[in-house]
This record gives C-alpha cells, sequence and structure tokens, in this order.
C-alpha cells in the first residue's frame, strides 16, 4: 500500500475505455486479493478490521495500522462501484470496516483527532505514535463510502471530524488571516494539547477537498467520469463518445 497511487487509479481505469482496461483489472484484482487474505485482519476484542503492516525481510505481521492505510478504505469502496465488480460484494465488506475503524481513530480521543498510527497487538485498538499532522486519508474513505451507499452516517462522521476535531483544536486565528496546525498528541487530555506550528500543504488539497466534496452533491465531480491521484488532484477518466 505504499505506492498507492497506481491502486487507486486502477479501479476506474477497469471502468474506462482504454486499451488497459483488462489488464488494469487482473492487477486491481489479483492486488486487493493478496491484501484481503494477507494483511486485513480483525481485532479478538473489539472487532475493528485494519490493515495489518508486514516485514518483507521475514514475513511477520506487524499488528499497528498507519492513518495512511486509511486510503484502502477508499480504495475498495471506489473498486465496488465499478461495474465489472458488481460480484465483489465483499469489497463492499471490506470498504466499510477499515472506513469505520478510521473513523474509531479519530472518536476515540478526546480531541476527536487521529494519531499517526494505532497499535493492535492487545486484540483491540490503541494509540500508537501520537502526533496528528492534518492527515486526509479517513476522510477520503469517509468521502468514498458516501458516494457508495448514501448512508448519512458517513456525513455525520465527516463532520464530527471537522467541527469537533479540526475546527476546534487545530485552527489558529490571527491578524493576518486563518491557519490550522497538528498536534504533538492528539490522545492528551484536553487541556494538554499542543500545537506544532505548521500546516501541511495536503491539508488543502487533500483534506478540506475530501470534506467539501463529502457534503457536496454529486453532480460535482462525478466519480464515473473523474478519478482523484494520490494528491486528490481530479482527473477525467477516457471514454469514447461525448
Amino acid at each position: 500500500f505504499k505506492q498507492k497511487t497506481a491502486y487507486e487509479i486502477m479501479p476506474s481505469l477497469v471502468g474506462s475505455e482504454m486499451c488497459i482496461r483488462d489488464s488494469s483489472r487482473t492487477l486491481f484484482e489479483n492486488a486487493a486479493e493478496a491484501a484481503a487474505r494477507e494483511l486485513v485482519q480483525v481485532t479478538s476484542e473489539d472487532g475493528r478490521m485494519y490493515v495489518a503492516d508486514r516485514v518483507s525481510e521475514t514475513g511477520e505481521l506487524v499488528h499497528k495500522m498507519d492513518h495512511l492505510a486509511c486510503f484502502a478504505g477508499g480504495l475498495f469502496a471506489l473498486a465496488r462501484m465499478q461495474e465489472e465488480f458488481a460480484d465483489r460484494a465483499w469489497y463492499e465488506d471490506i470498504a466499510a470496516g477499515l472506513t469505520e475503524t478510521c473513523y474509531q481513530m479519530y472518536h476515540m480521543n478526546p480531541s476527536h483527532l487521529a494519531p499517526e498510527n494505532v497499535n493492535f497487538q492487545s486484540g483491540k485498538m490503541t494509540n500508537g505514535v501520537r502526533y496528528n499532522i492534518q492527515r486526509p486519508e479517513a476522510v477520503e474513505a469517509i468521502f468514498y463510502m458516501w458516494r457508495l451507499t448514501k448512508d448519512k452516517k458517513y456525513r455525520e462522521w465527516g463532520w464530527e471530524i471537522f467541527e469537533e476535531g479540526i475546527e476546534r483544536h487545530l485552527r489558529v486565528d490571527g491578524p493576518e488571516g486563518r491557519g490550522y496546525v497538528g498536534l504533538e498528541d492528539a490522545a492528551a487530555p484536553l487541556e494538554l494539547l499542543e500545537p506544532h506550528d505548521r500546516m501541511e500543504s495536503f491539508f488543502l488539497a487533500e483534506t478540506l477537498k475530501y470534506l467539501y466534496l463529502l457534503f457536496s452533491p454529486e453532480d460535482v465531480l462525478p466519480l464515473d467520469r473523474w478519478v482523484f491521484n494520490t494528491e486528490a488532484h481530479p482527473m477525467m477518466i477516457a471514454k469514447s463518445g461525448p
């Protein structure tokens, strides 16, 4: 999942009329089946689904999940939208399970903000590396699940992350305008939250863009015509005809 741009774009290429359509389908199906078989896990105590790391040298699983891996929820949701994968109900099951885990990464902390990663060694989800740098992957997955299911809980989750987390604890206002910072420890008690003085470029390019799209009508960048690359830049899907 490190080279995520290719995986993100493949499902939409399957639905295109480009010459690489069939090869894209085969590549994605193989990757999705391998990920589901080898990396997707469920905790024994709280039933959280997650994507584990695998040590390449030994094959050993490391039972933690980076916030970066939350994009996989959106990946499987986008694949489920393709007509060619209409019989892959398990894609949606994985998308829903991973997206809920990523939402819980925010909901479980007093700040309503997620850490950089979470651990599952104890059989349930706990905070790992606890800083927050405004990453987009969780709201990306929530956006795709909203477009797939129209379940209003996804908008409620997105609004909680934005209003209770981002606006309340990351926003800073000054004489020259407004900005957003990260946190040294997203899991700290509210009175001990410590900001770090930096706003990441992907916060504007991705995090806020996916939140905007979550609450926008579907004719704003419809997913049968547009695909987002790893930095959430929209690219038109090649199809024949008007």
